[in-house]
């Protein structure tokens, strides 16, 4: 029987590894007892459905359950926002029986922090809500409180934060659309960052971690970093892991 299985998701195991070795290493700093599928890992679905292809989701979501059930997975872990809204609120409508706990990392992140051993990040971090996270599945707390247990790291609110929050661009097909919608909607959350005079702006999605980076080339002296690599600098004291991109 597997307690707890981490699922990376497709976007950061194919392009966003930092996360996935960052959620990773995290979990073992944090003592968790928790199993990886790495190349048994199959797909969520959550693209496919947002882009209306329920056929495709439906064989994707039979074939996870049943790896679930064949492992007896008990609890889910997710670093992907996508993926969390896809398990936890989709799954349960697609499927009859799905019964596995679904986490957001943030979320193991809120309960276990307060009694790790945390080194300081003196930076100023302006943290940005996903819109699968946030708006579909109500967590905003979470992943404010993970990160406010890191001494030192002033957390700070963007003007527009929870459920006005602005969408990253990246999701629902916007930016394999109309790429330079996508960047403009990025370019405005980074203006964001820039007003509350952030040095990083932390998310919580692969989506709002690819599209933002991207647009911050443009922006001198922001960062543009997954709340897992902030977590793990913290815990291993490794401030140049994180500010060295």
């Amino acid at each position: 029987m597997i307690d707890t299985l981490l699922w990376i998701g497709c976007t950061s195991s194919f392009r966003t590894i930092e996360v996935a070795k960052a959620a990773y290493a995290a979990l073992k700093k944090l003592n968790v007892s928790f199993t990886y599928l790495g190349g048994e890992e199959g797909c969520c679905g959550s693209v496919f459905l947002r882009a209306g292809m329920k056929e495709l989701v439906g064989q994707l979501a039979a074939r996870n359950k049943a790896q679930f059930e064949e492992l007896k997975v008990r609890r889910l872990v997710t670093p992907c926002a996508g993926c969390f809204r896809t398990f936890s609120l989709d799954y349960p409508q697609l499927l009859e029986g799905f019964s596995v706990e679904v986490l957001h990392i943030s979320q193991l992140f809120e309960e276990l922090l307060p009694r790790a051993d945390l080194k300081p990040l003196p930076l100023r971090v302006a943290y940005h809500d996903p819109c699968h996270l946030a708006r579909h599945c109500g967590v905003y707390d979470a992943p404010r409180n993970a990160l406010a247990e890191i001494p030192k790291l002033q957390l700070v609110e963007l003007p527009l934060n929870r459920e006005k929050a602005l969408c990253c661009g990246a999701g629902g097909g916007v930016r394999a659309a109309y790429p330079e919608v996508a960047l403009e909607l990025a370019r405005q959350i980074l203006e964001e960052a820039a007003q509350v005079g952030a040095e990083v702006l932390a998310s919580s999605c692969p989506f709002c971690l690819l599209n933002p980076r991207e647009a911050s080339r443009s922006f001198n002296g922001i960062k543009v970093l997954d709340i897992t690599e902030l977590v793990y600098a913290s815990l291993t004291g490794r401030i140049s892991h994180v500010m060295v991109r």
